[in-house]
């Protein structure tokens, strides 16, 4: 036989095994195929939340208050006594922006693994009320949440992680924490950029527009508490900071920078806040109502019954930076004056909690000790050695705790 004709029968061969391998192999295997693209399911209704263990031990009916220590990237939950702070939970890893205590009811974010989908949000009633745990649906990530008022209801953003692009769907949820049962207040039909809660209150809710899975803001919202009303309140570049909602939840507090009065030296970074505004959420109308002044800045404010209470850096040219040493009372009305009505000469102050009326709380830092400080008058309550205080707050009844606070006892 010729050599061509023997290389004719060998591919011949050579093709009809490979030919009988493929059909045993597509007939007796798994499919091997690339996978189709098949769209993921719409999210449906969202299911009750599911019941949770309560906390044990809850808050003590002497806490003066609950705080957030963090250390090694875990935090504990403690509540604050005279002079003392006990357990309630942890060390559990948690989202330091997504903390909560309002009404009887603790609400934080906690996150459970590396996979975000695995976040949840975890409720208890101190109250010997219910306590729930609040999972994203098939897909979905939490990232945040607000707490009404009276601890009633929570709600969050949740956003759908499965389909590509950079405008996932999304949905804000509202969960009723009698029953557990949840509703979707608002969507991707809404507007298409994503909407994080930040604040509630009376029968307003303040969202934040944001880029999923991005470190980008892109302005405030404003709608009820049922999703209704919504409209843009500011753009993300009009403020710095957190802004706050008054506690009738009819007016926002913004920081905003004025460069006329920032130091020449200061670096590179965020704008710095010398600047108070409160706008009125039904009209527009914007109102200045105090300015830090040149080689001042604010920190942080919280709303009191009628005013703000803001904490005010100084400018220290040998070191080129802000040292925050004082907490001011401002009233709501345009050009007020400001009130120093706490100060420190060593340390600094680190966060501002409102309370009810002219009640509030600081945490200052002194050396390798941070104090958690209530006002009105100043005092301090206790110490915290190690670990970071990240937040704090108020129990309900702290107004009538810190009436028995007696005048005129010493400060830090």
């Amino acid at each position: 036989m010729r050599p061509t004709a023997r290389r004719w029968i060998a591919i011949l061969a050579v093709a009809l095994v490979s030919s009988l391998c493929w059909q045993g192999l597509a007939a007796s295997g798994p499919d091997r195929s690339p996978p189709s693209v098949v769209a993921p399911p719409l999210w449906g209704d969202p299911p009750p939340a599911a019941p949770s263990r309560p906390l044990s031990p809850g808050l003590p009916r002497a806490a003066f208050a609950l705080a957030a220590l963090t250390q090694d990237a875990r935090t504990h939950l403690v509540a604050v006594l005279a002079s003392d702070h006990q357990p309630m939970s942890g060390p559990e890893v948690l989202d330091e922006r997504s903390l909560a205590f309002r009404g009887q009811v603790l609400a934080y974010l906690v996150l459970a693994g590396l996979d975000p989908a695995s976040n949840y949000i975890e409720t208890h009633d101190l109250d010997a009320g219910p306590s729930w745990r609040i999972q994203p649906d098939e897909g979905g990530v939490i990232f945040g949440f607000a707490l009404h008022p009276e601890g009633s209801q929570l709600t969050y953003l949740e956003v759908d992680s499965r389909p590509s692009g950079t405008q996932p769907p999304w949905r804000v949820v509202t969960v009723d924490l009698a029953t557990g049962n949840r509703r979707t207040i608002l969507d991707s039909a809404a507007q298409p950029d994503a909407l994080l809660p930040l604040d509630w209150q009376g029968d307003t809710l303040l969202l934040r527009a944001v880029v999923p899975f991005t470190a980008r803001n892109l302005g405030l919202w404003a709608a009820r508490s049922d999703g209704s009303g919504l409209n843009p309140v500011l753009e993300e570049s009009s403020f710095v900071g957190h802004p706050r909602l008054a506690p009738r939840g009819d007016r926002l507090a913004v920081l905003r920078p004025d460069p006329s009065s920032t130091p020449t030296t200061f670096g590179p970074g965020e704008p710095v806040a010398t600047t108070i505004w409160a706008i009125d959420l039904a009209t527009g109308k914007e109102t200045l109502i105090a300015s830090a002044g040149d080689g001042h800045d604010y920190l942080d404010m919280a709303w009191e019954s009628d005013g703000l209470v803001a904490v005010r850096g100084e400018w220290d040219d040998d070191r080129n930076a802000y040292f925050h040493r004082s907490i001011i009372r401002v009233s709501s009305e345009a050009g007020s004056a400001s009130q120093i009505v706490y100060s420190i000469e060593d340390g600094e102050i680190l966060r501002l909690v409102g309370c009810s009326e002219h009640a509030w709380m600081a945490a200052v830092r002194m050396g390798e000790t941070t104090q958690l400080v209530q006002g009105n008058p100043s005092r301090a309550v206790t110490d915290f050695a190690g670990g970071n205080l990240h937040w704090a707050a108020c129990p309900p009844g702290r107004r009538e705790a810190m009436a028995h606070v007696r005048p005129g006892e010493p400060s830090p």
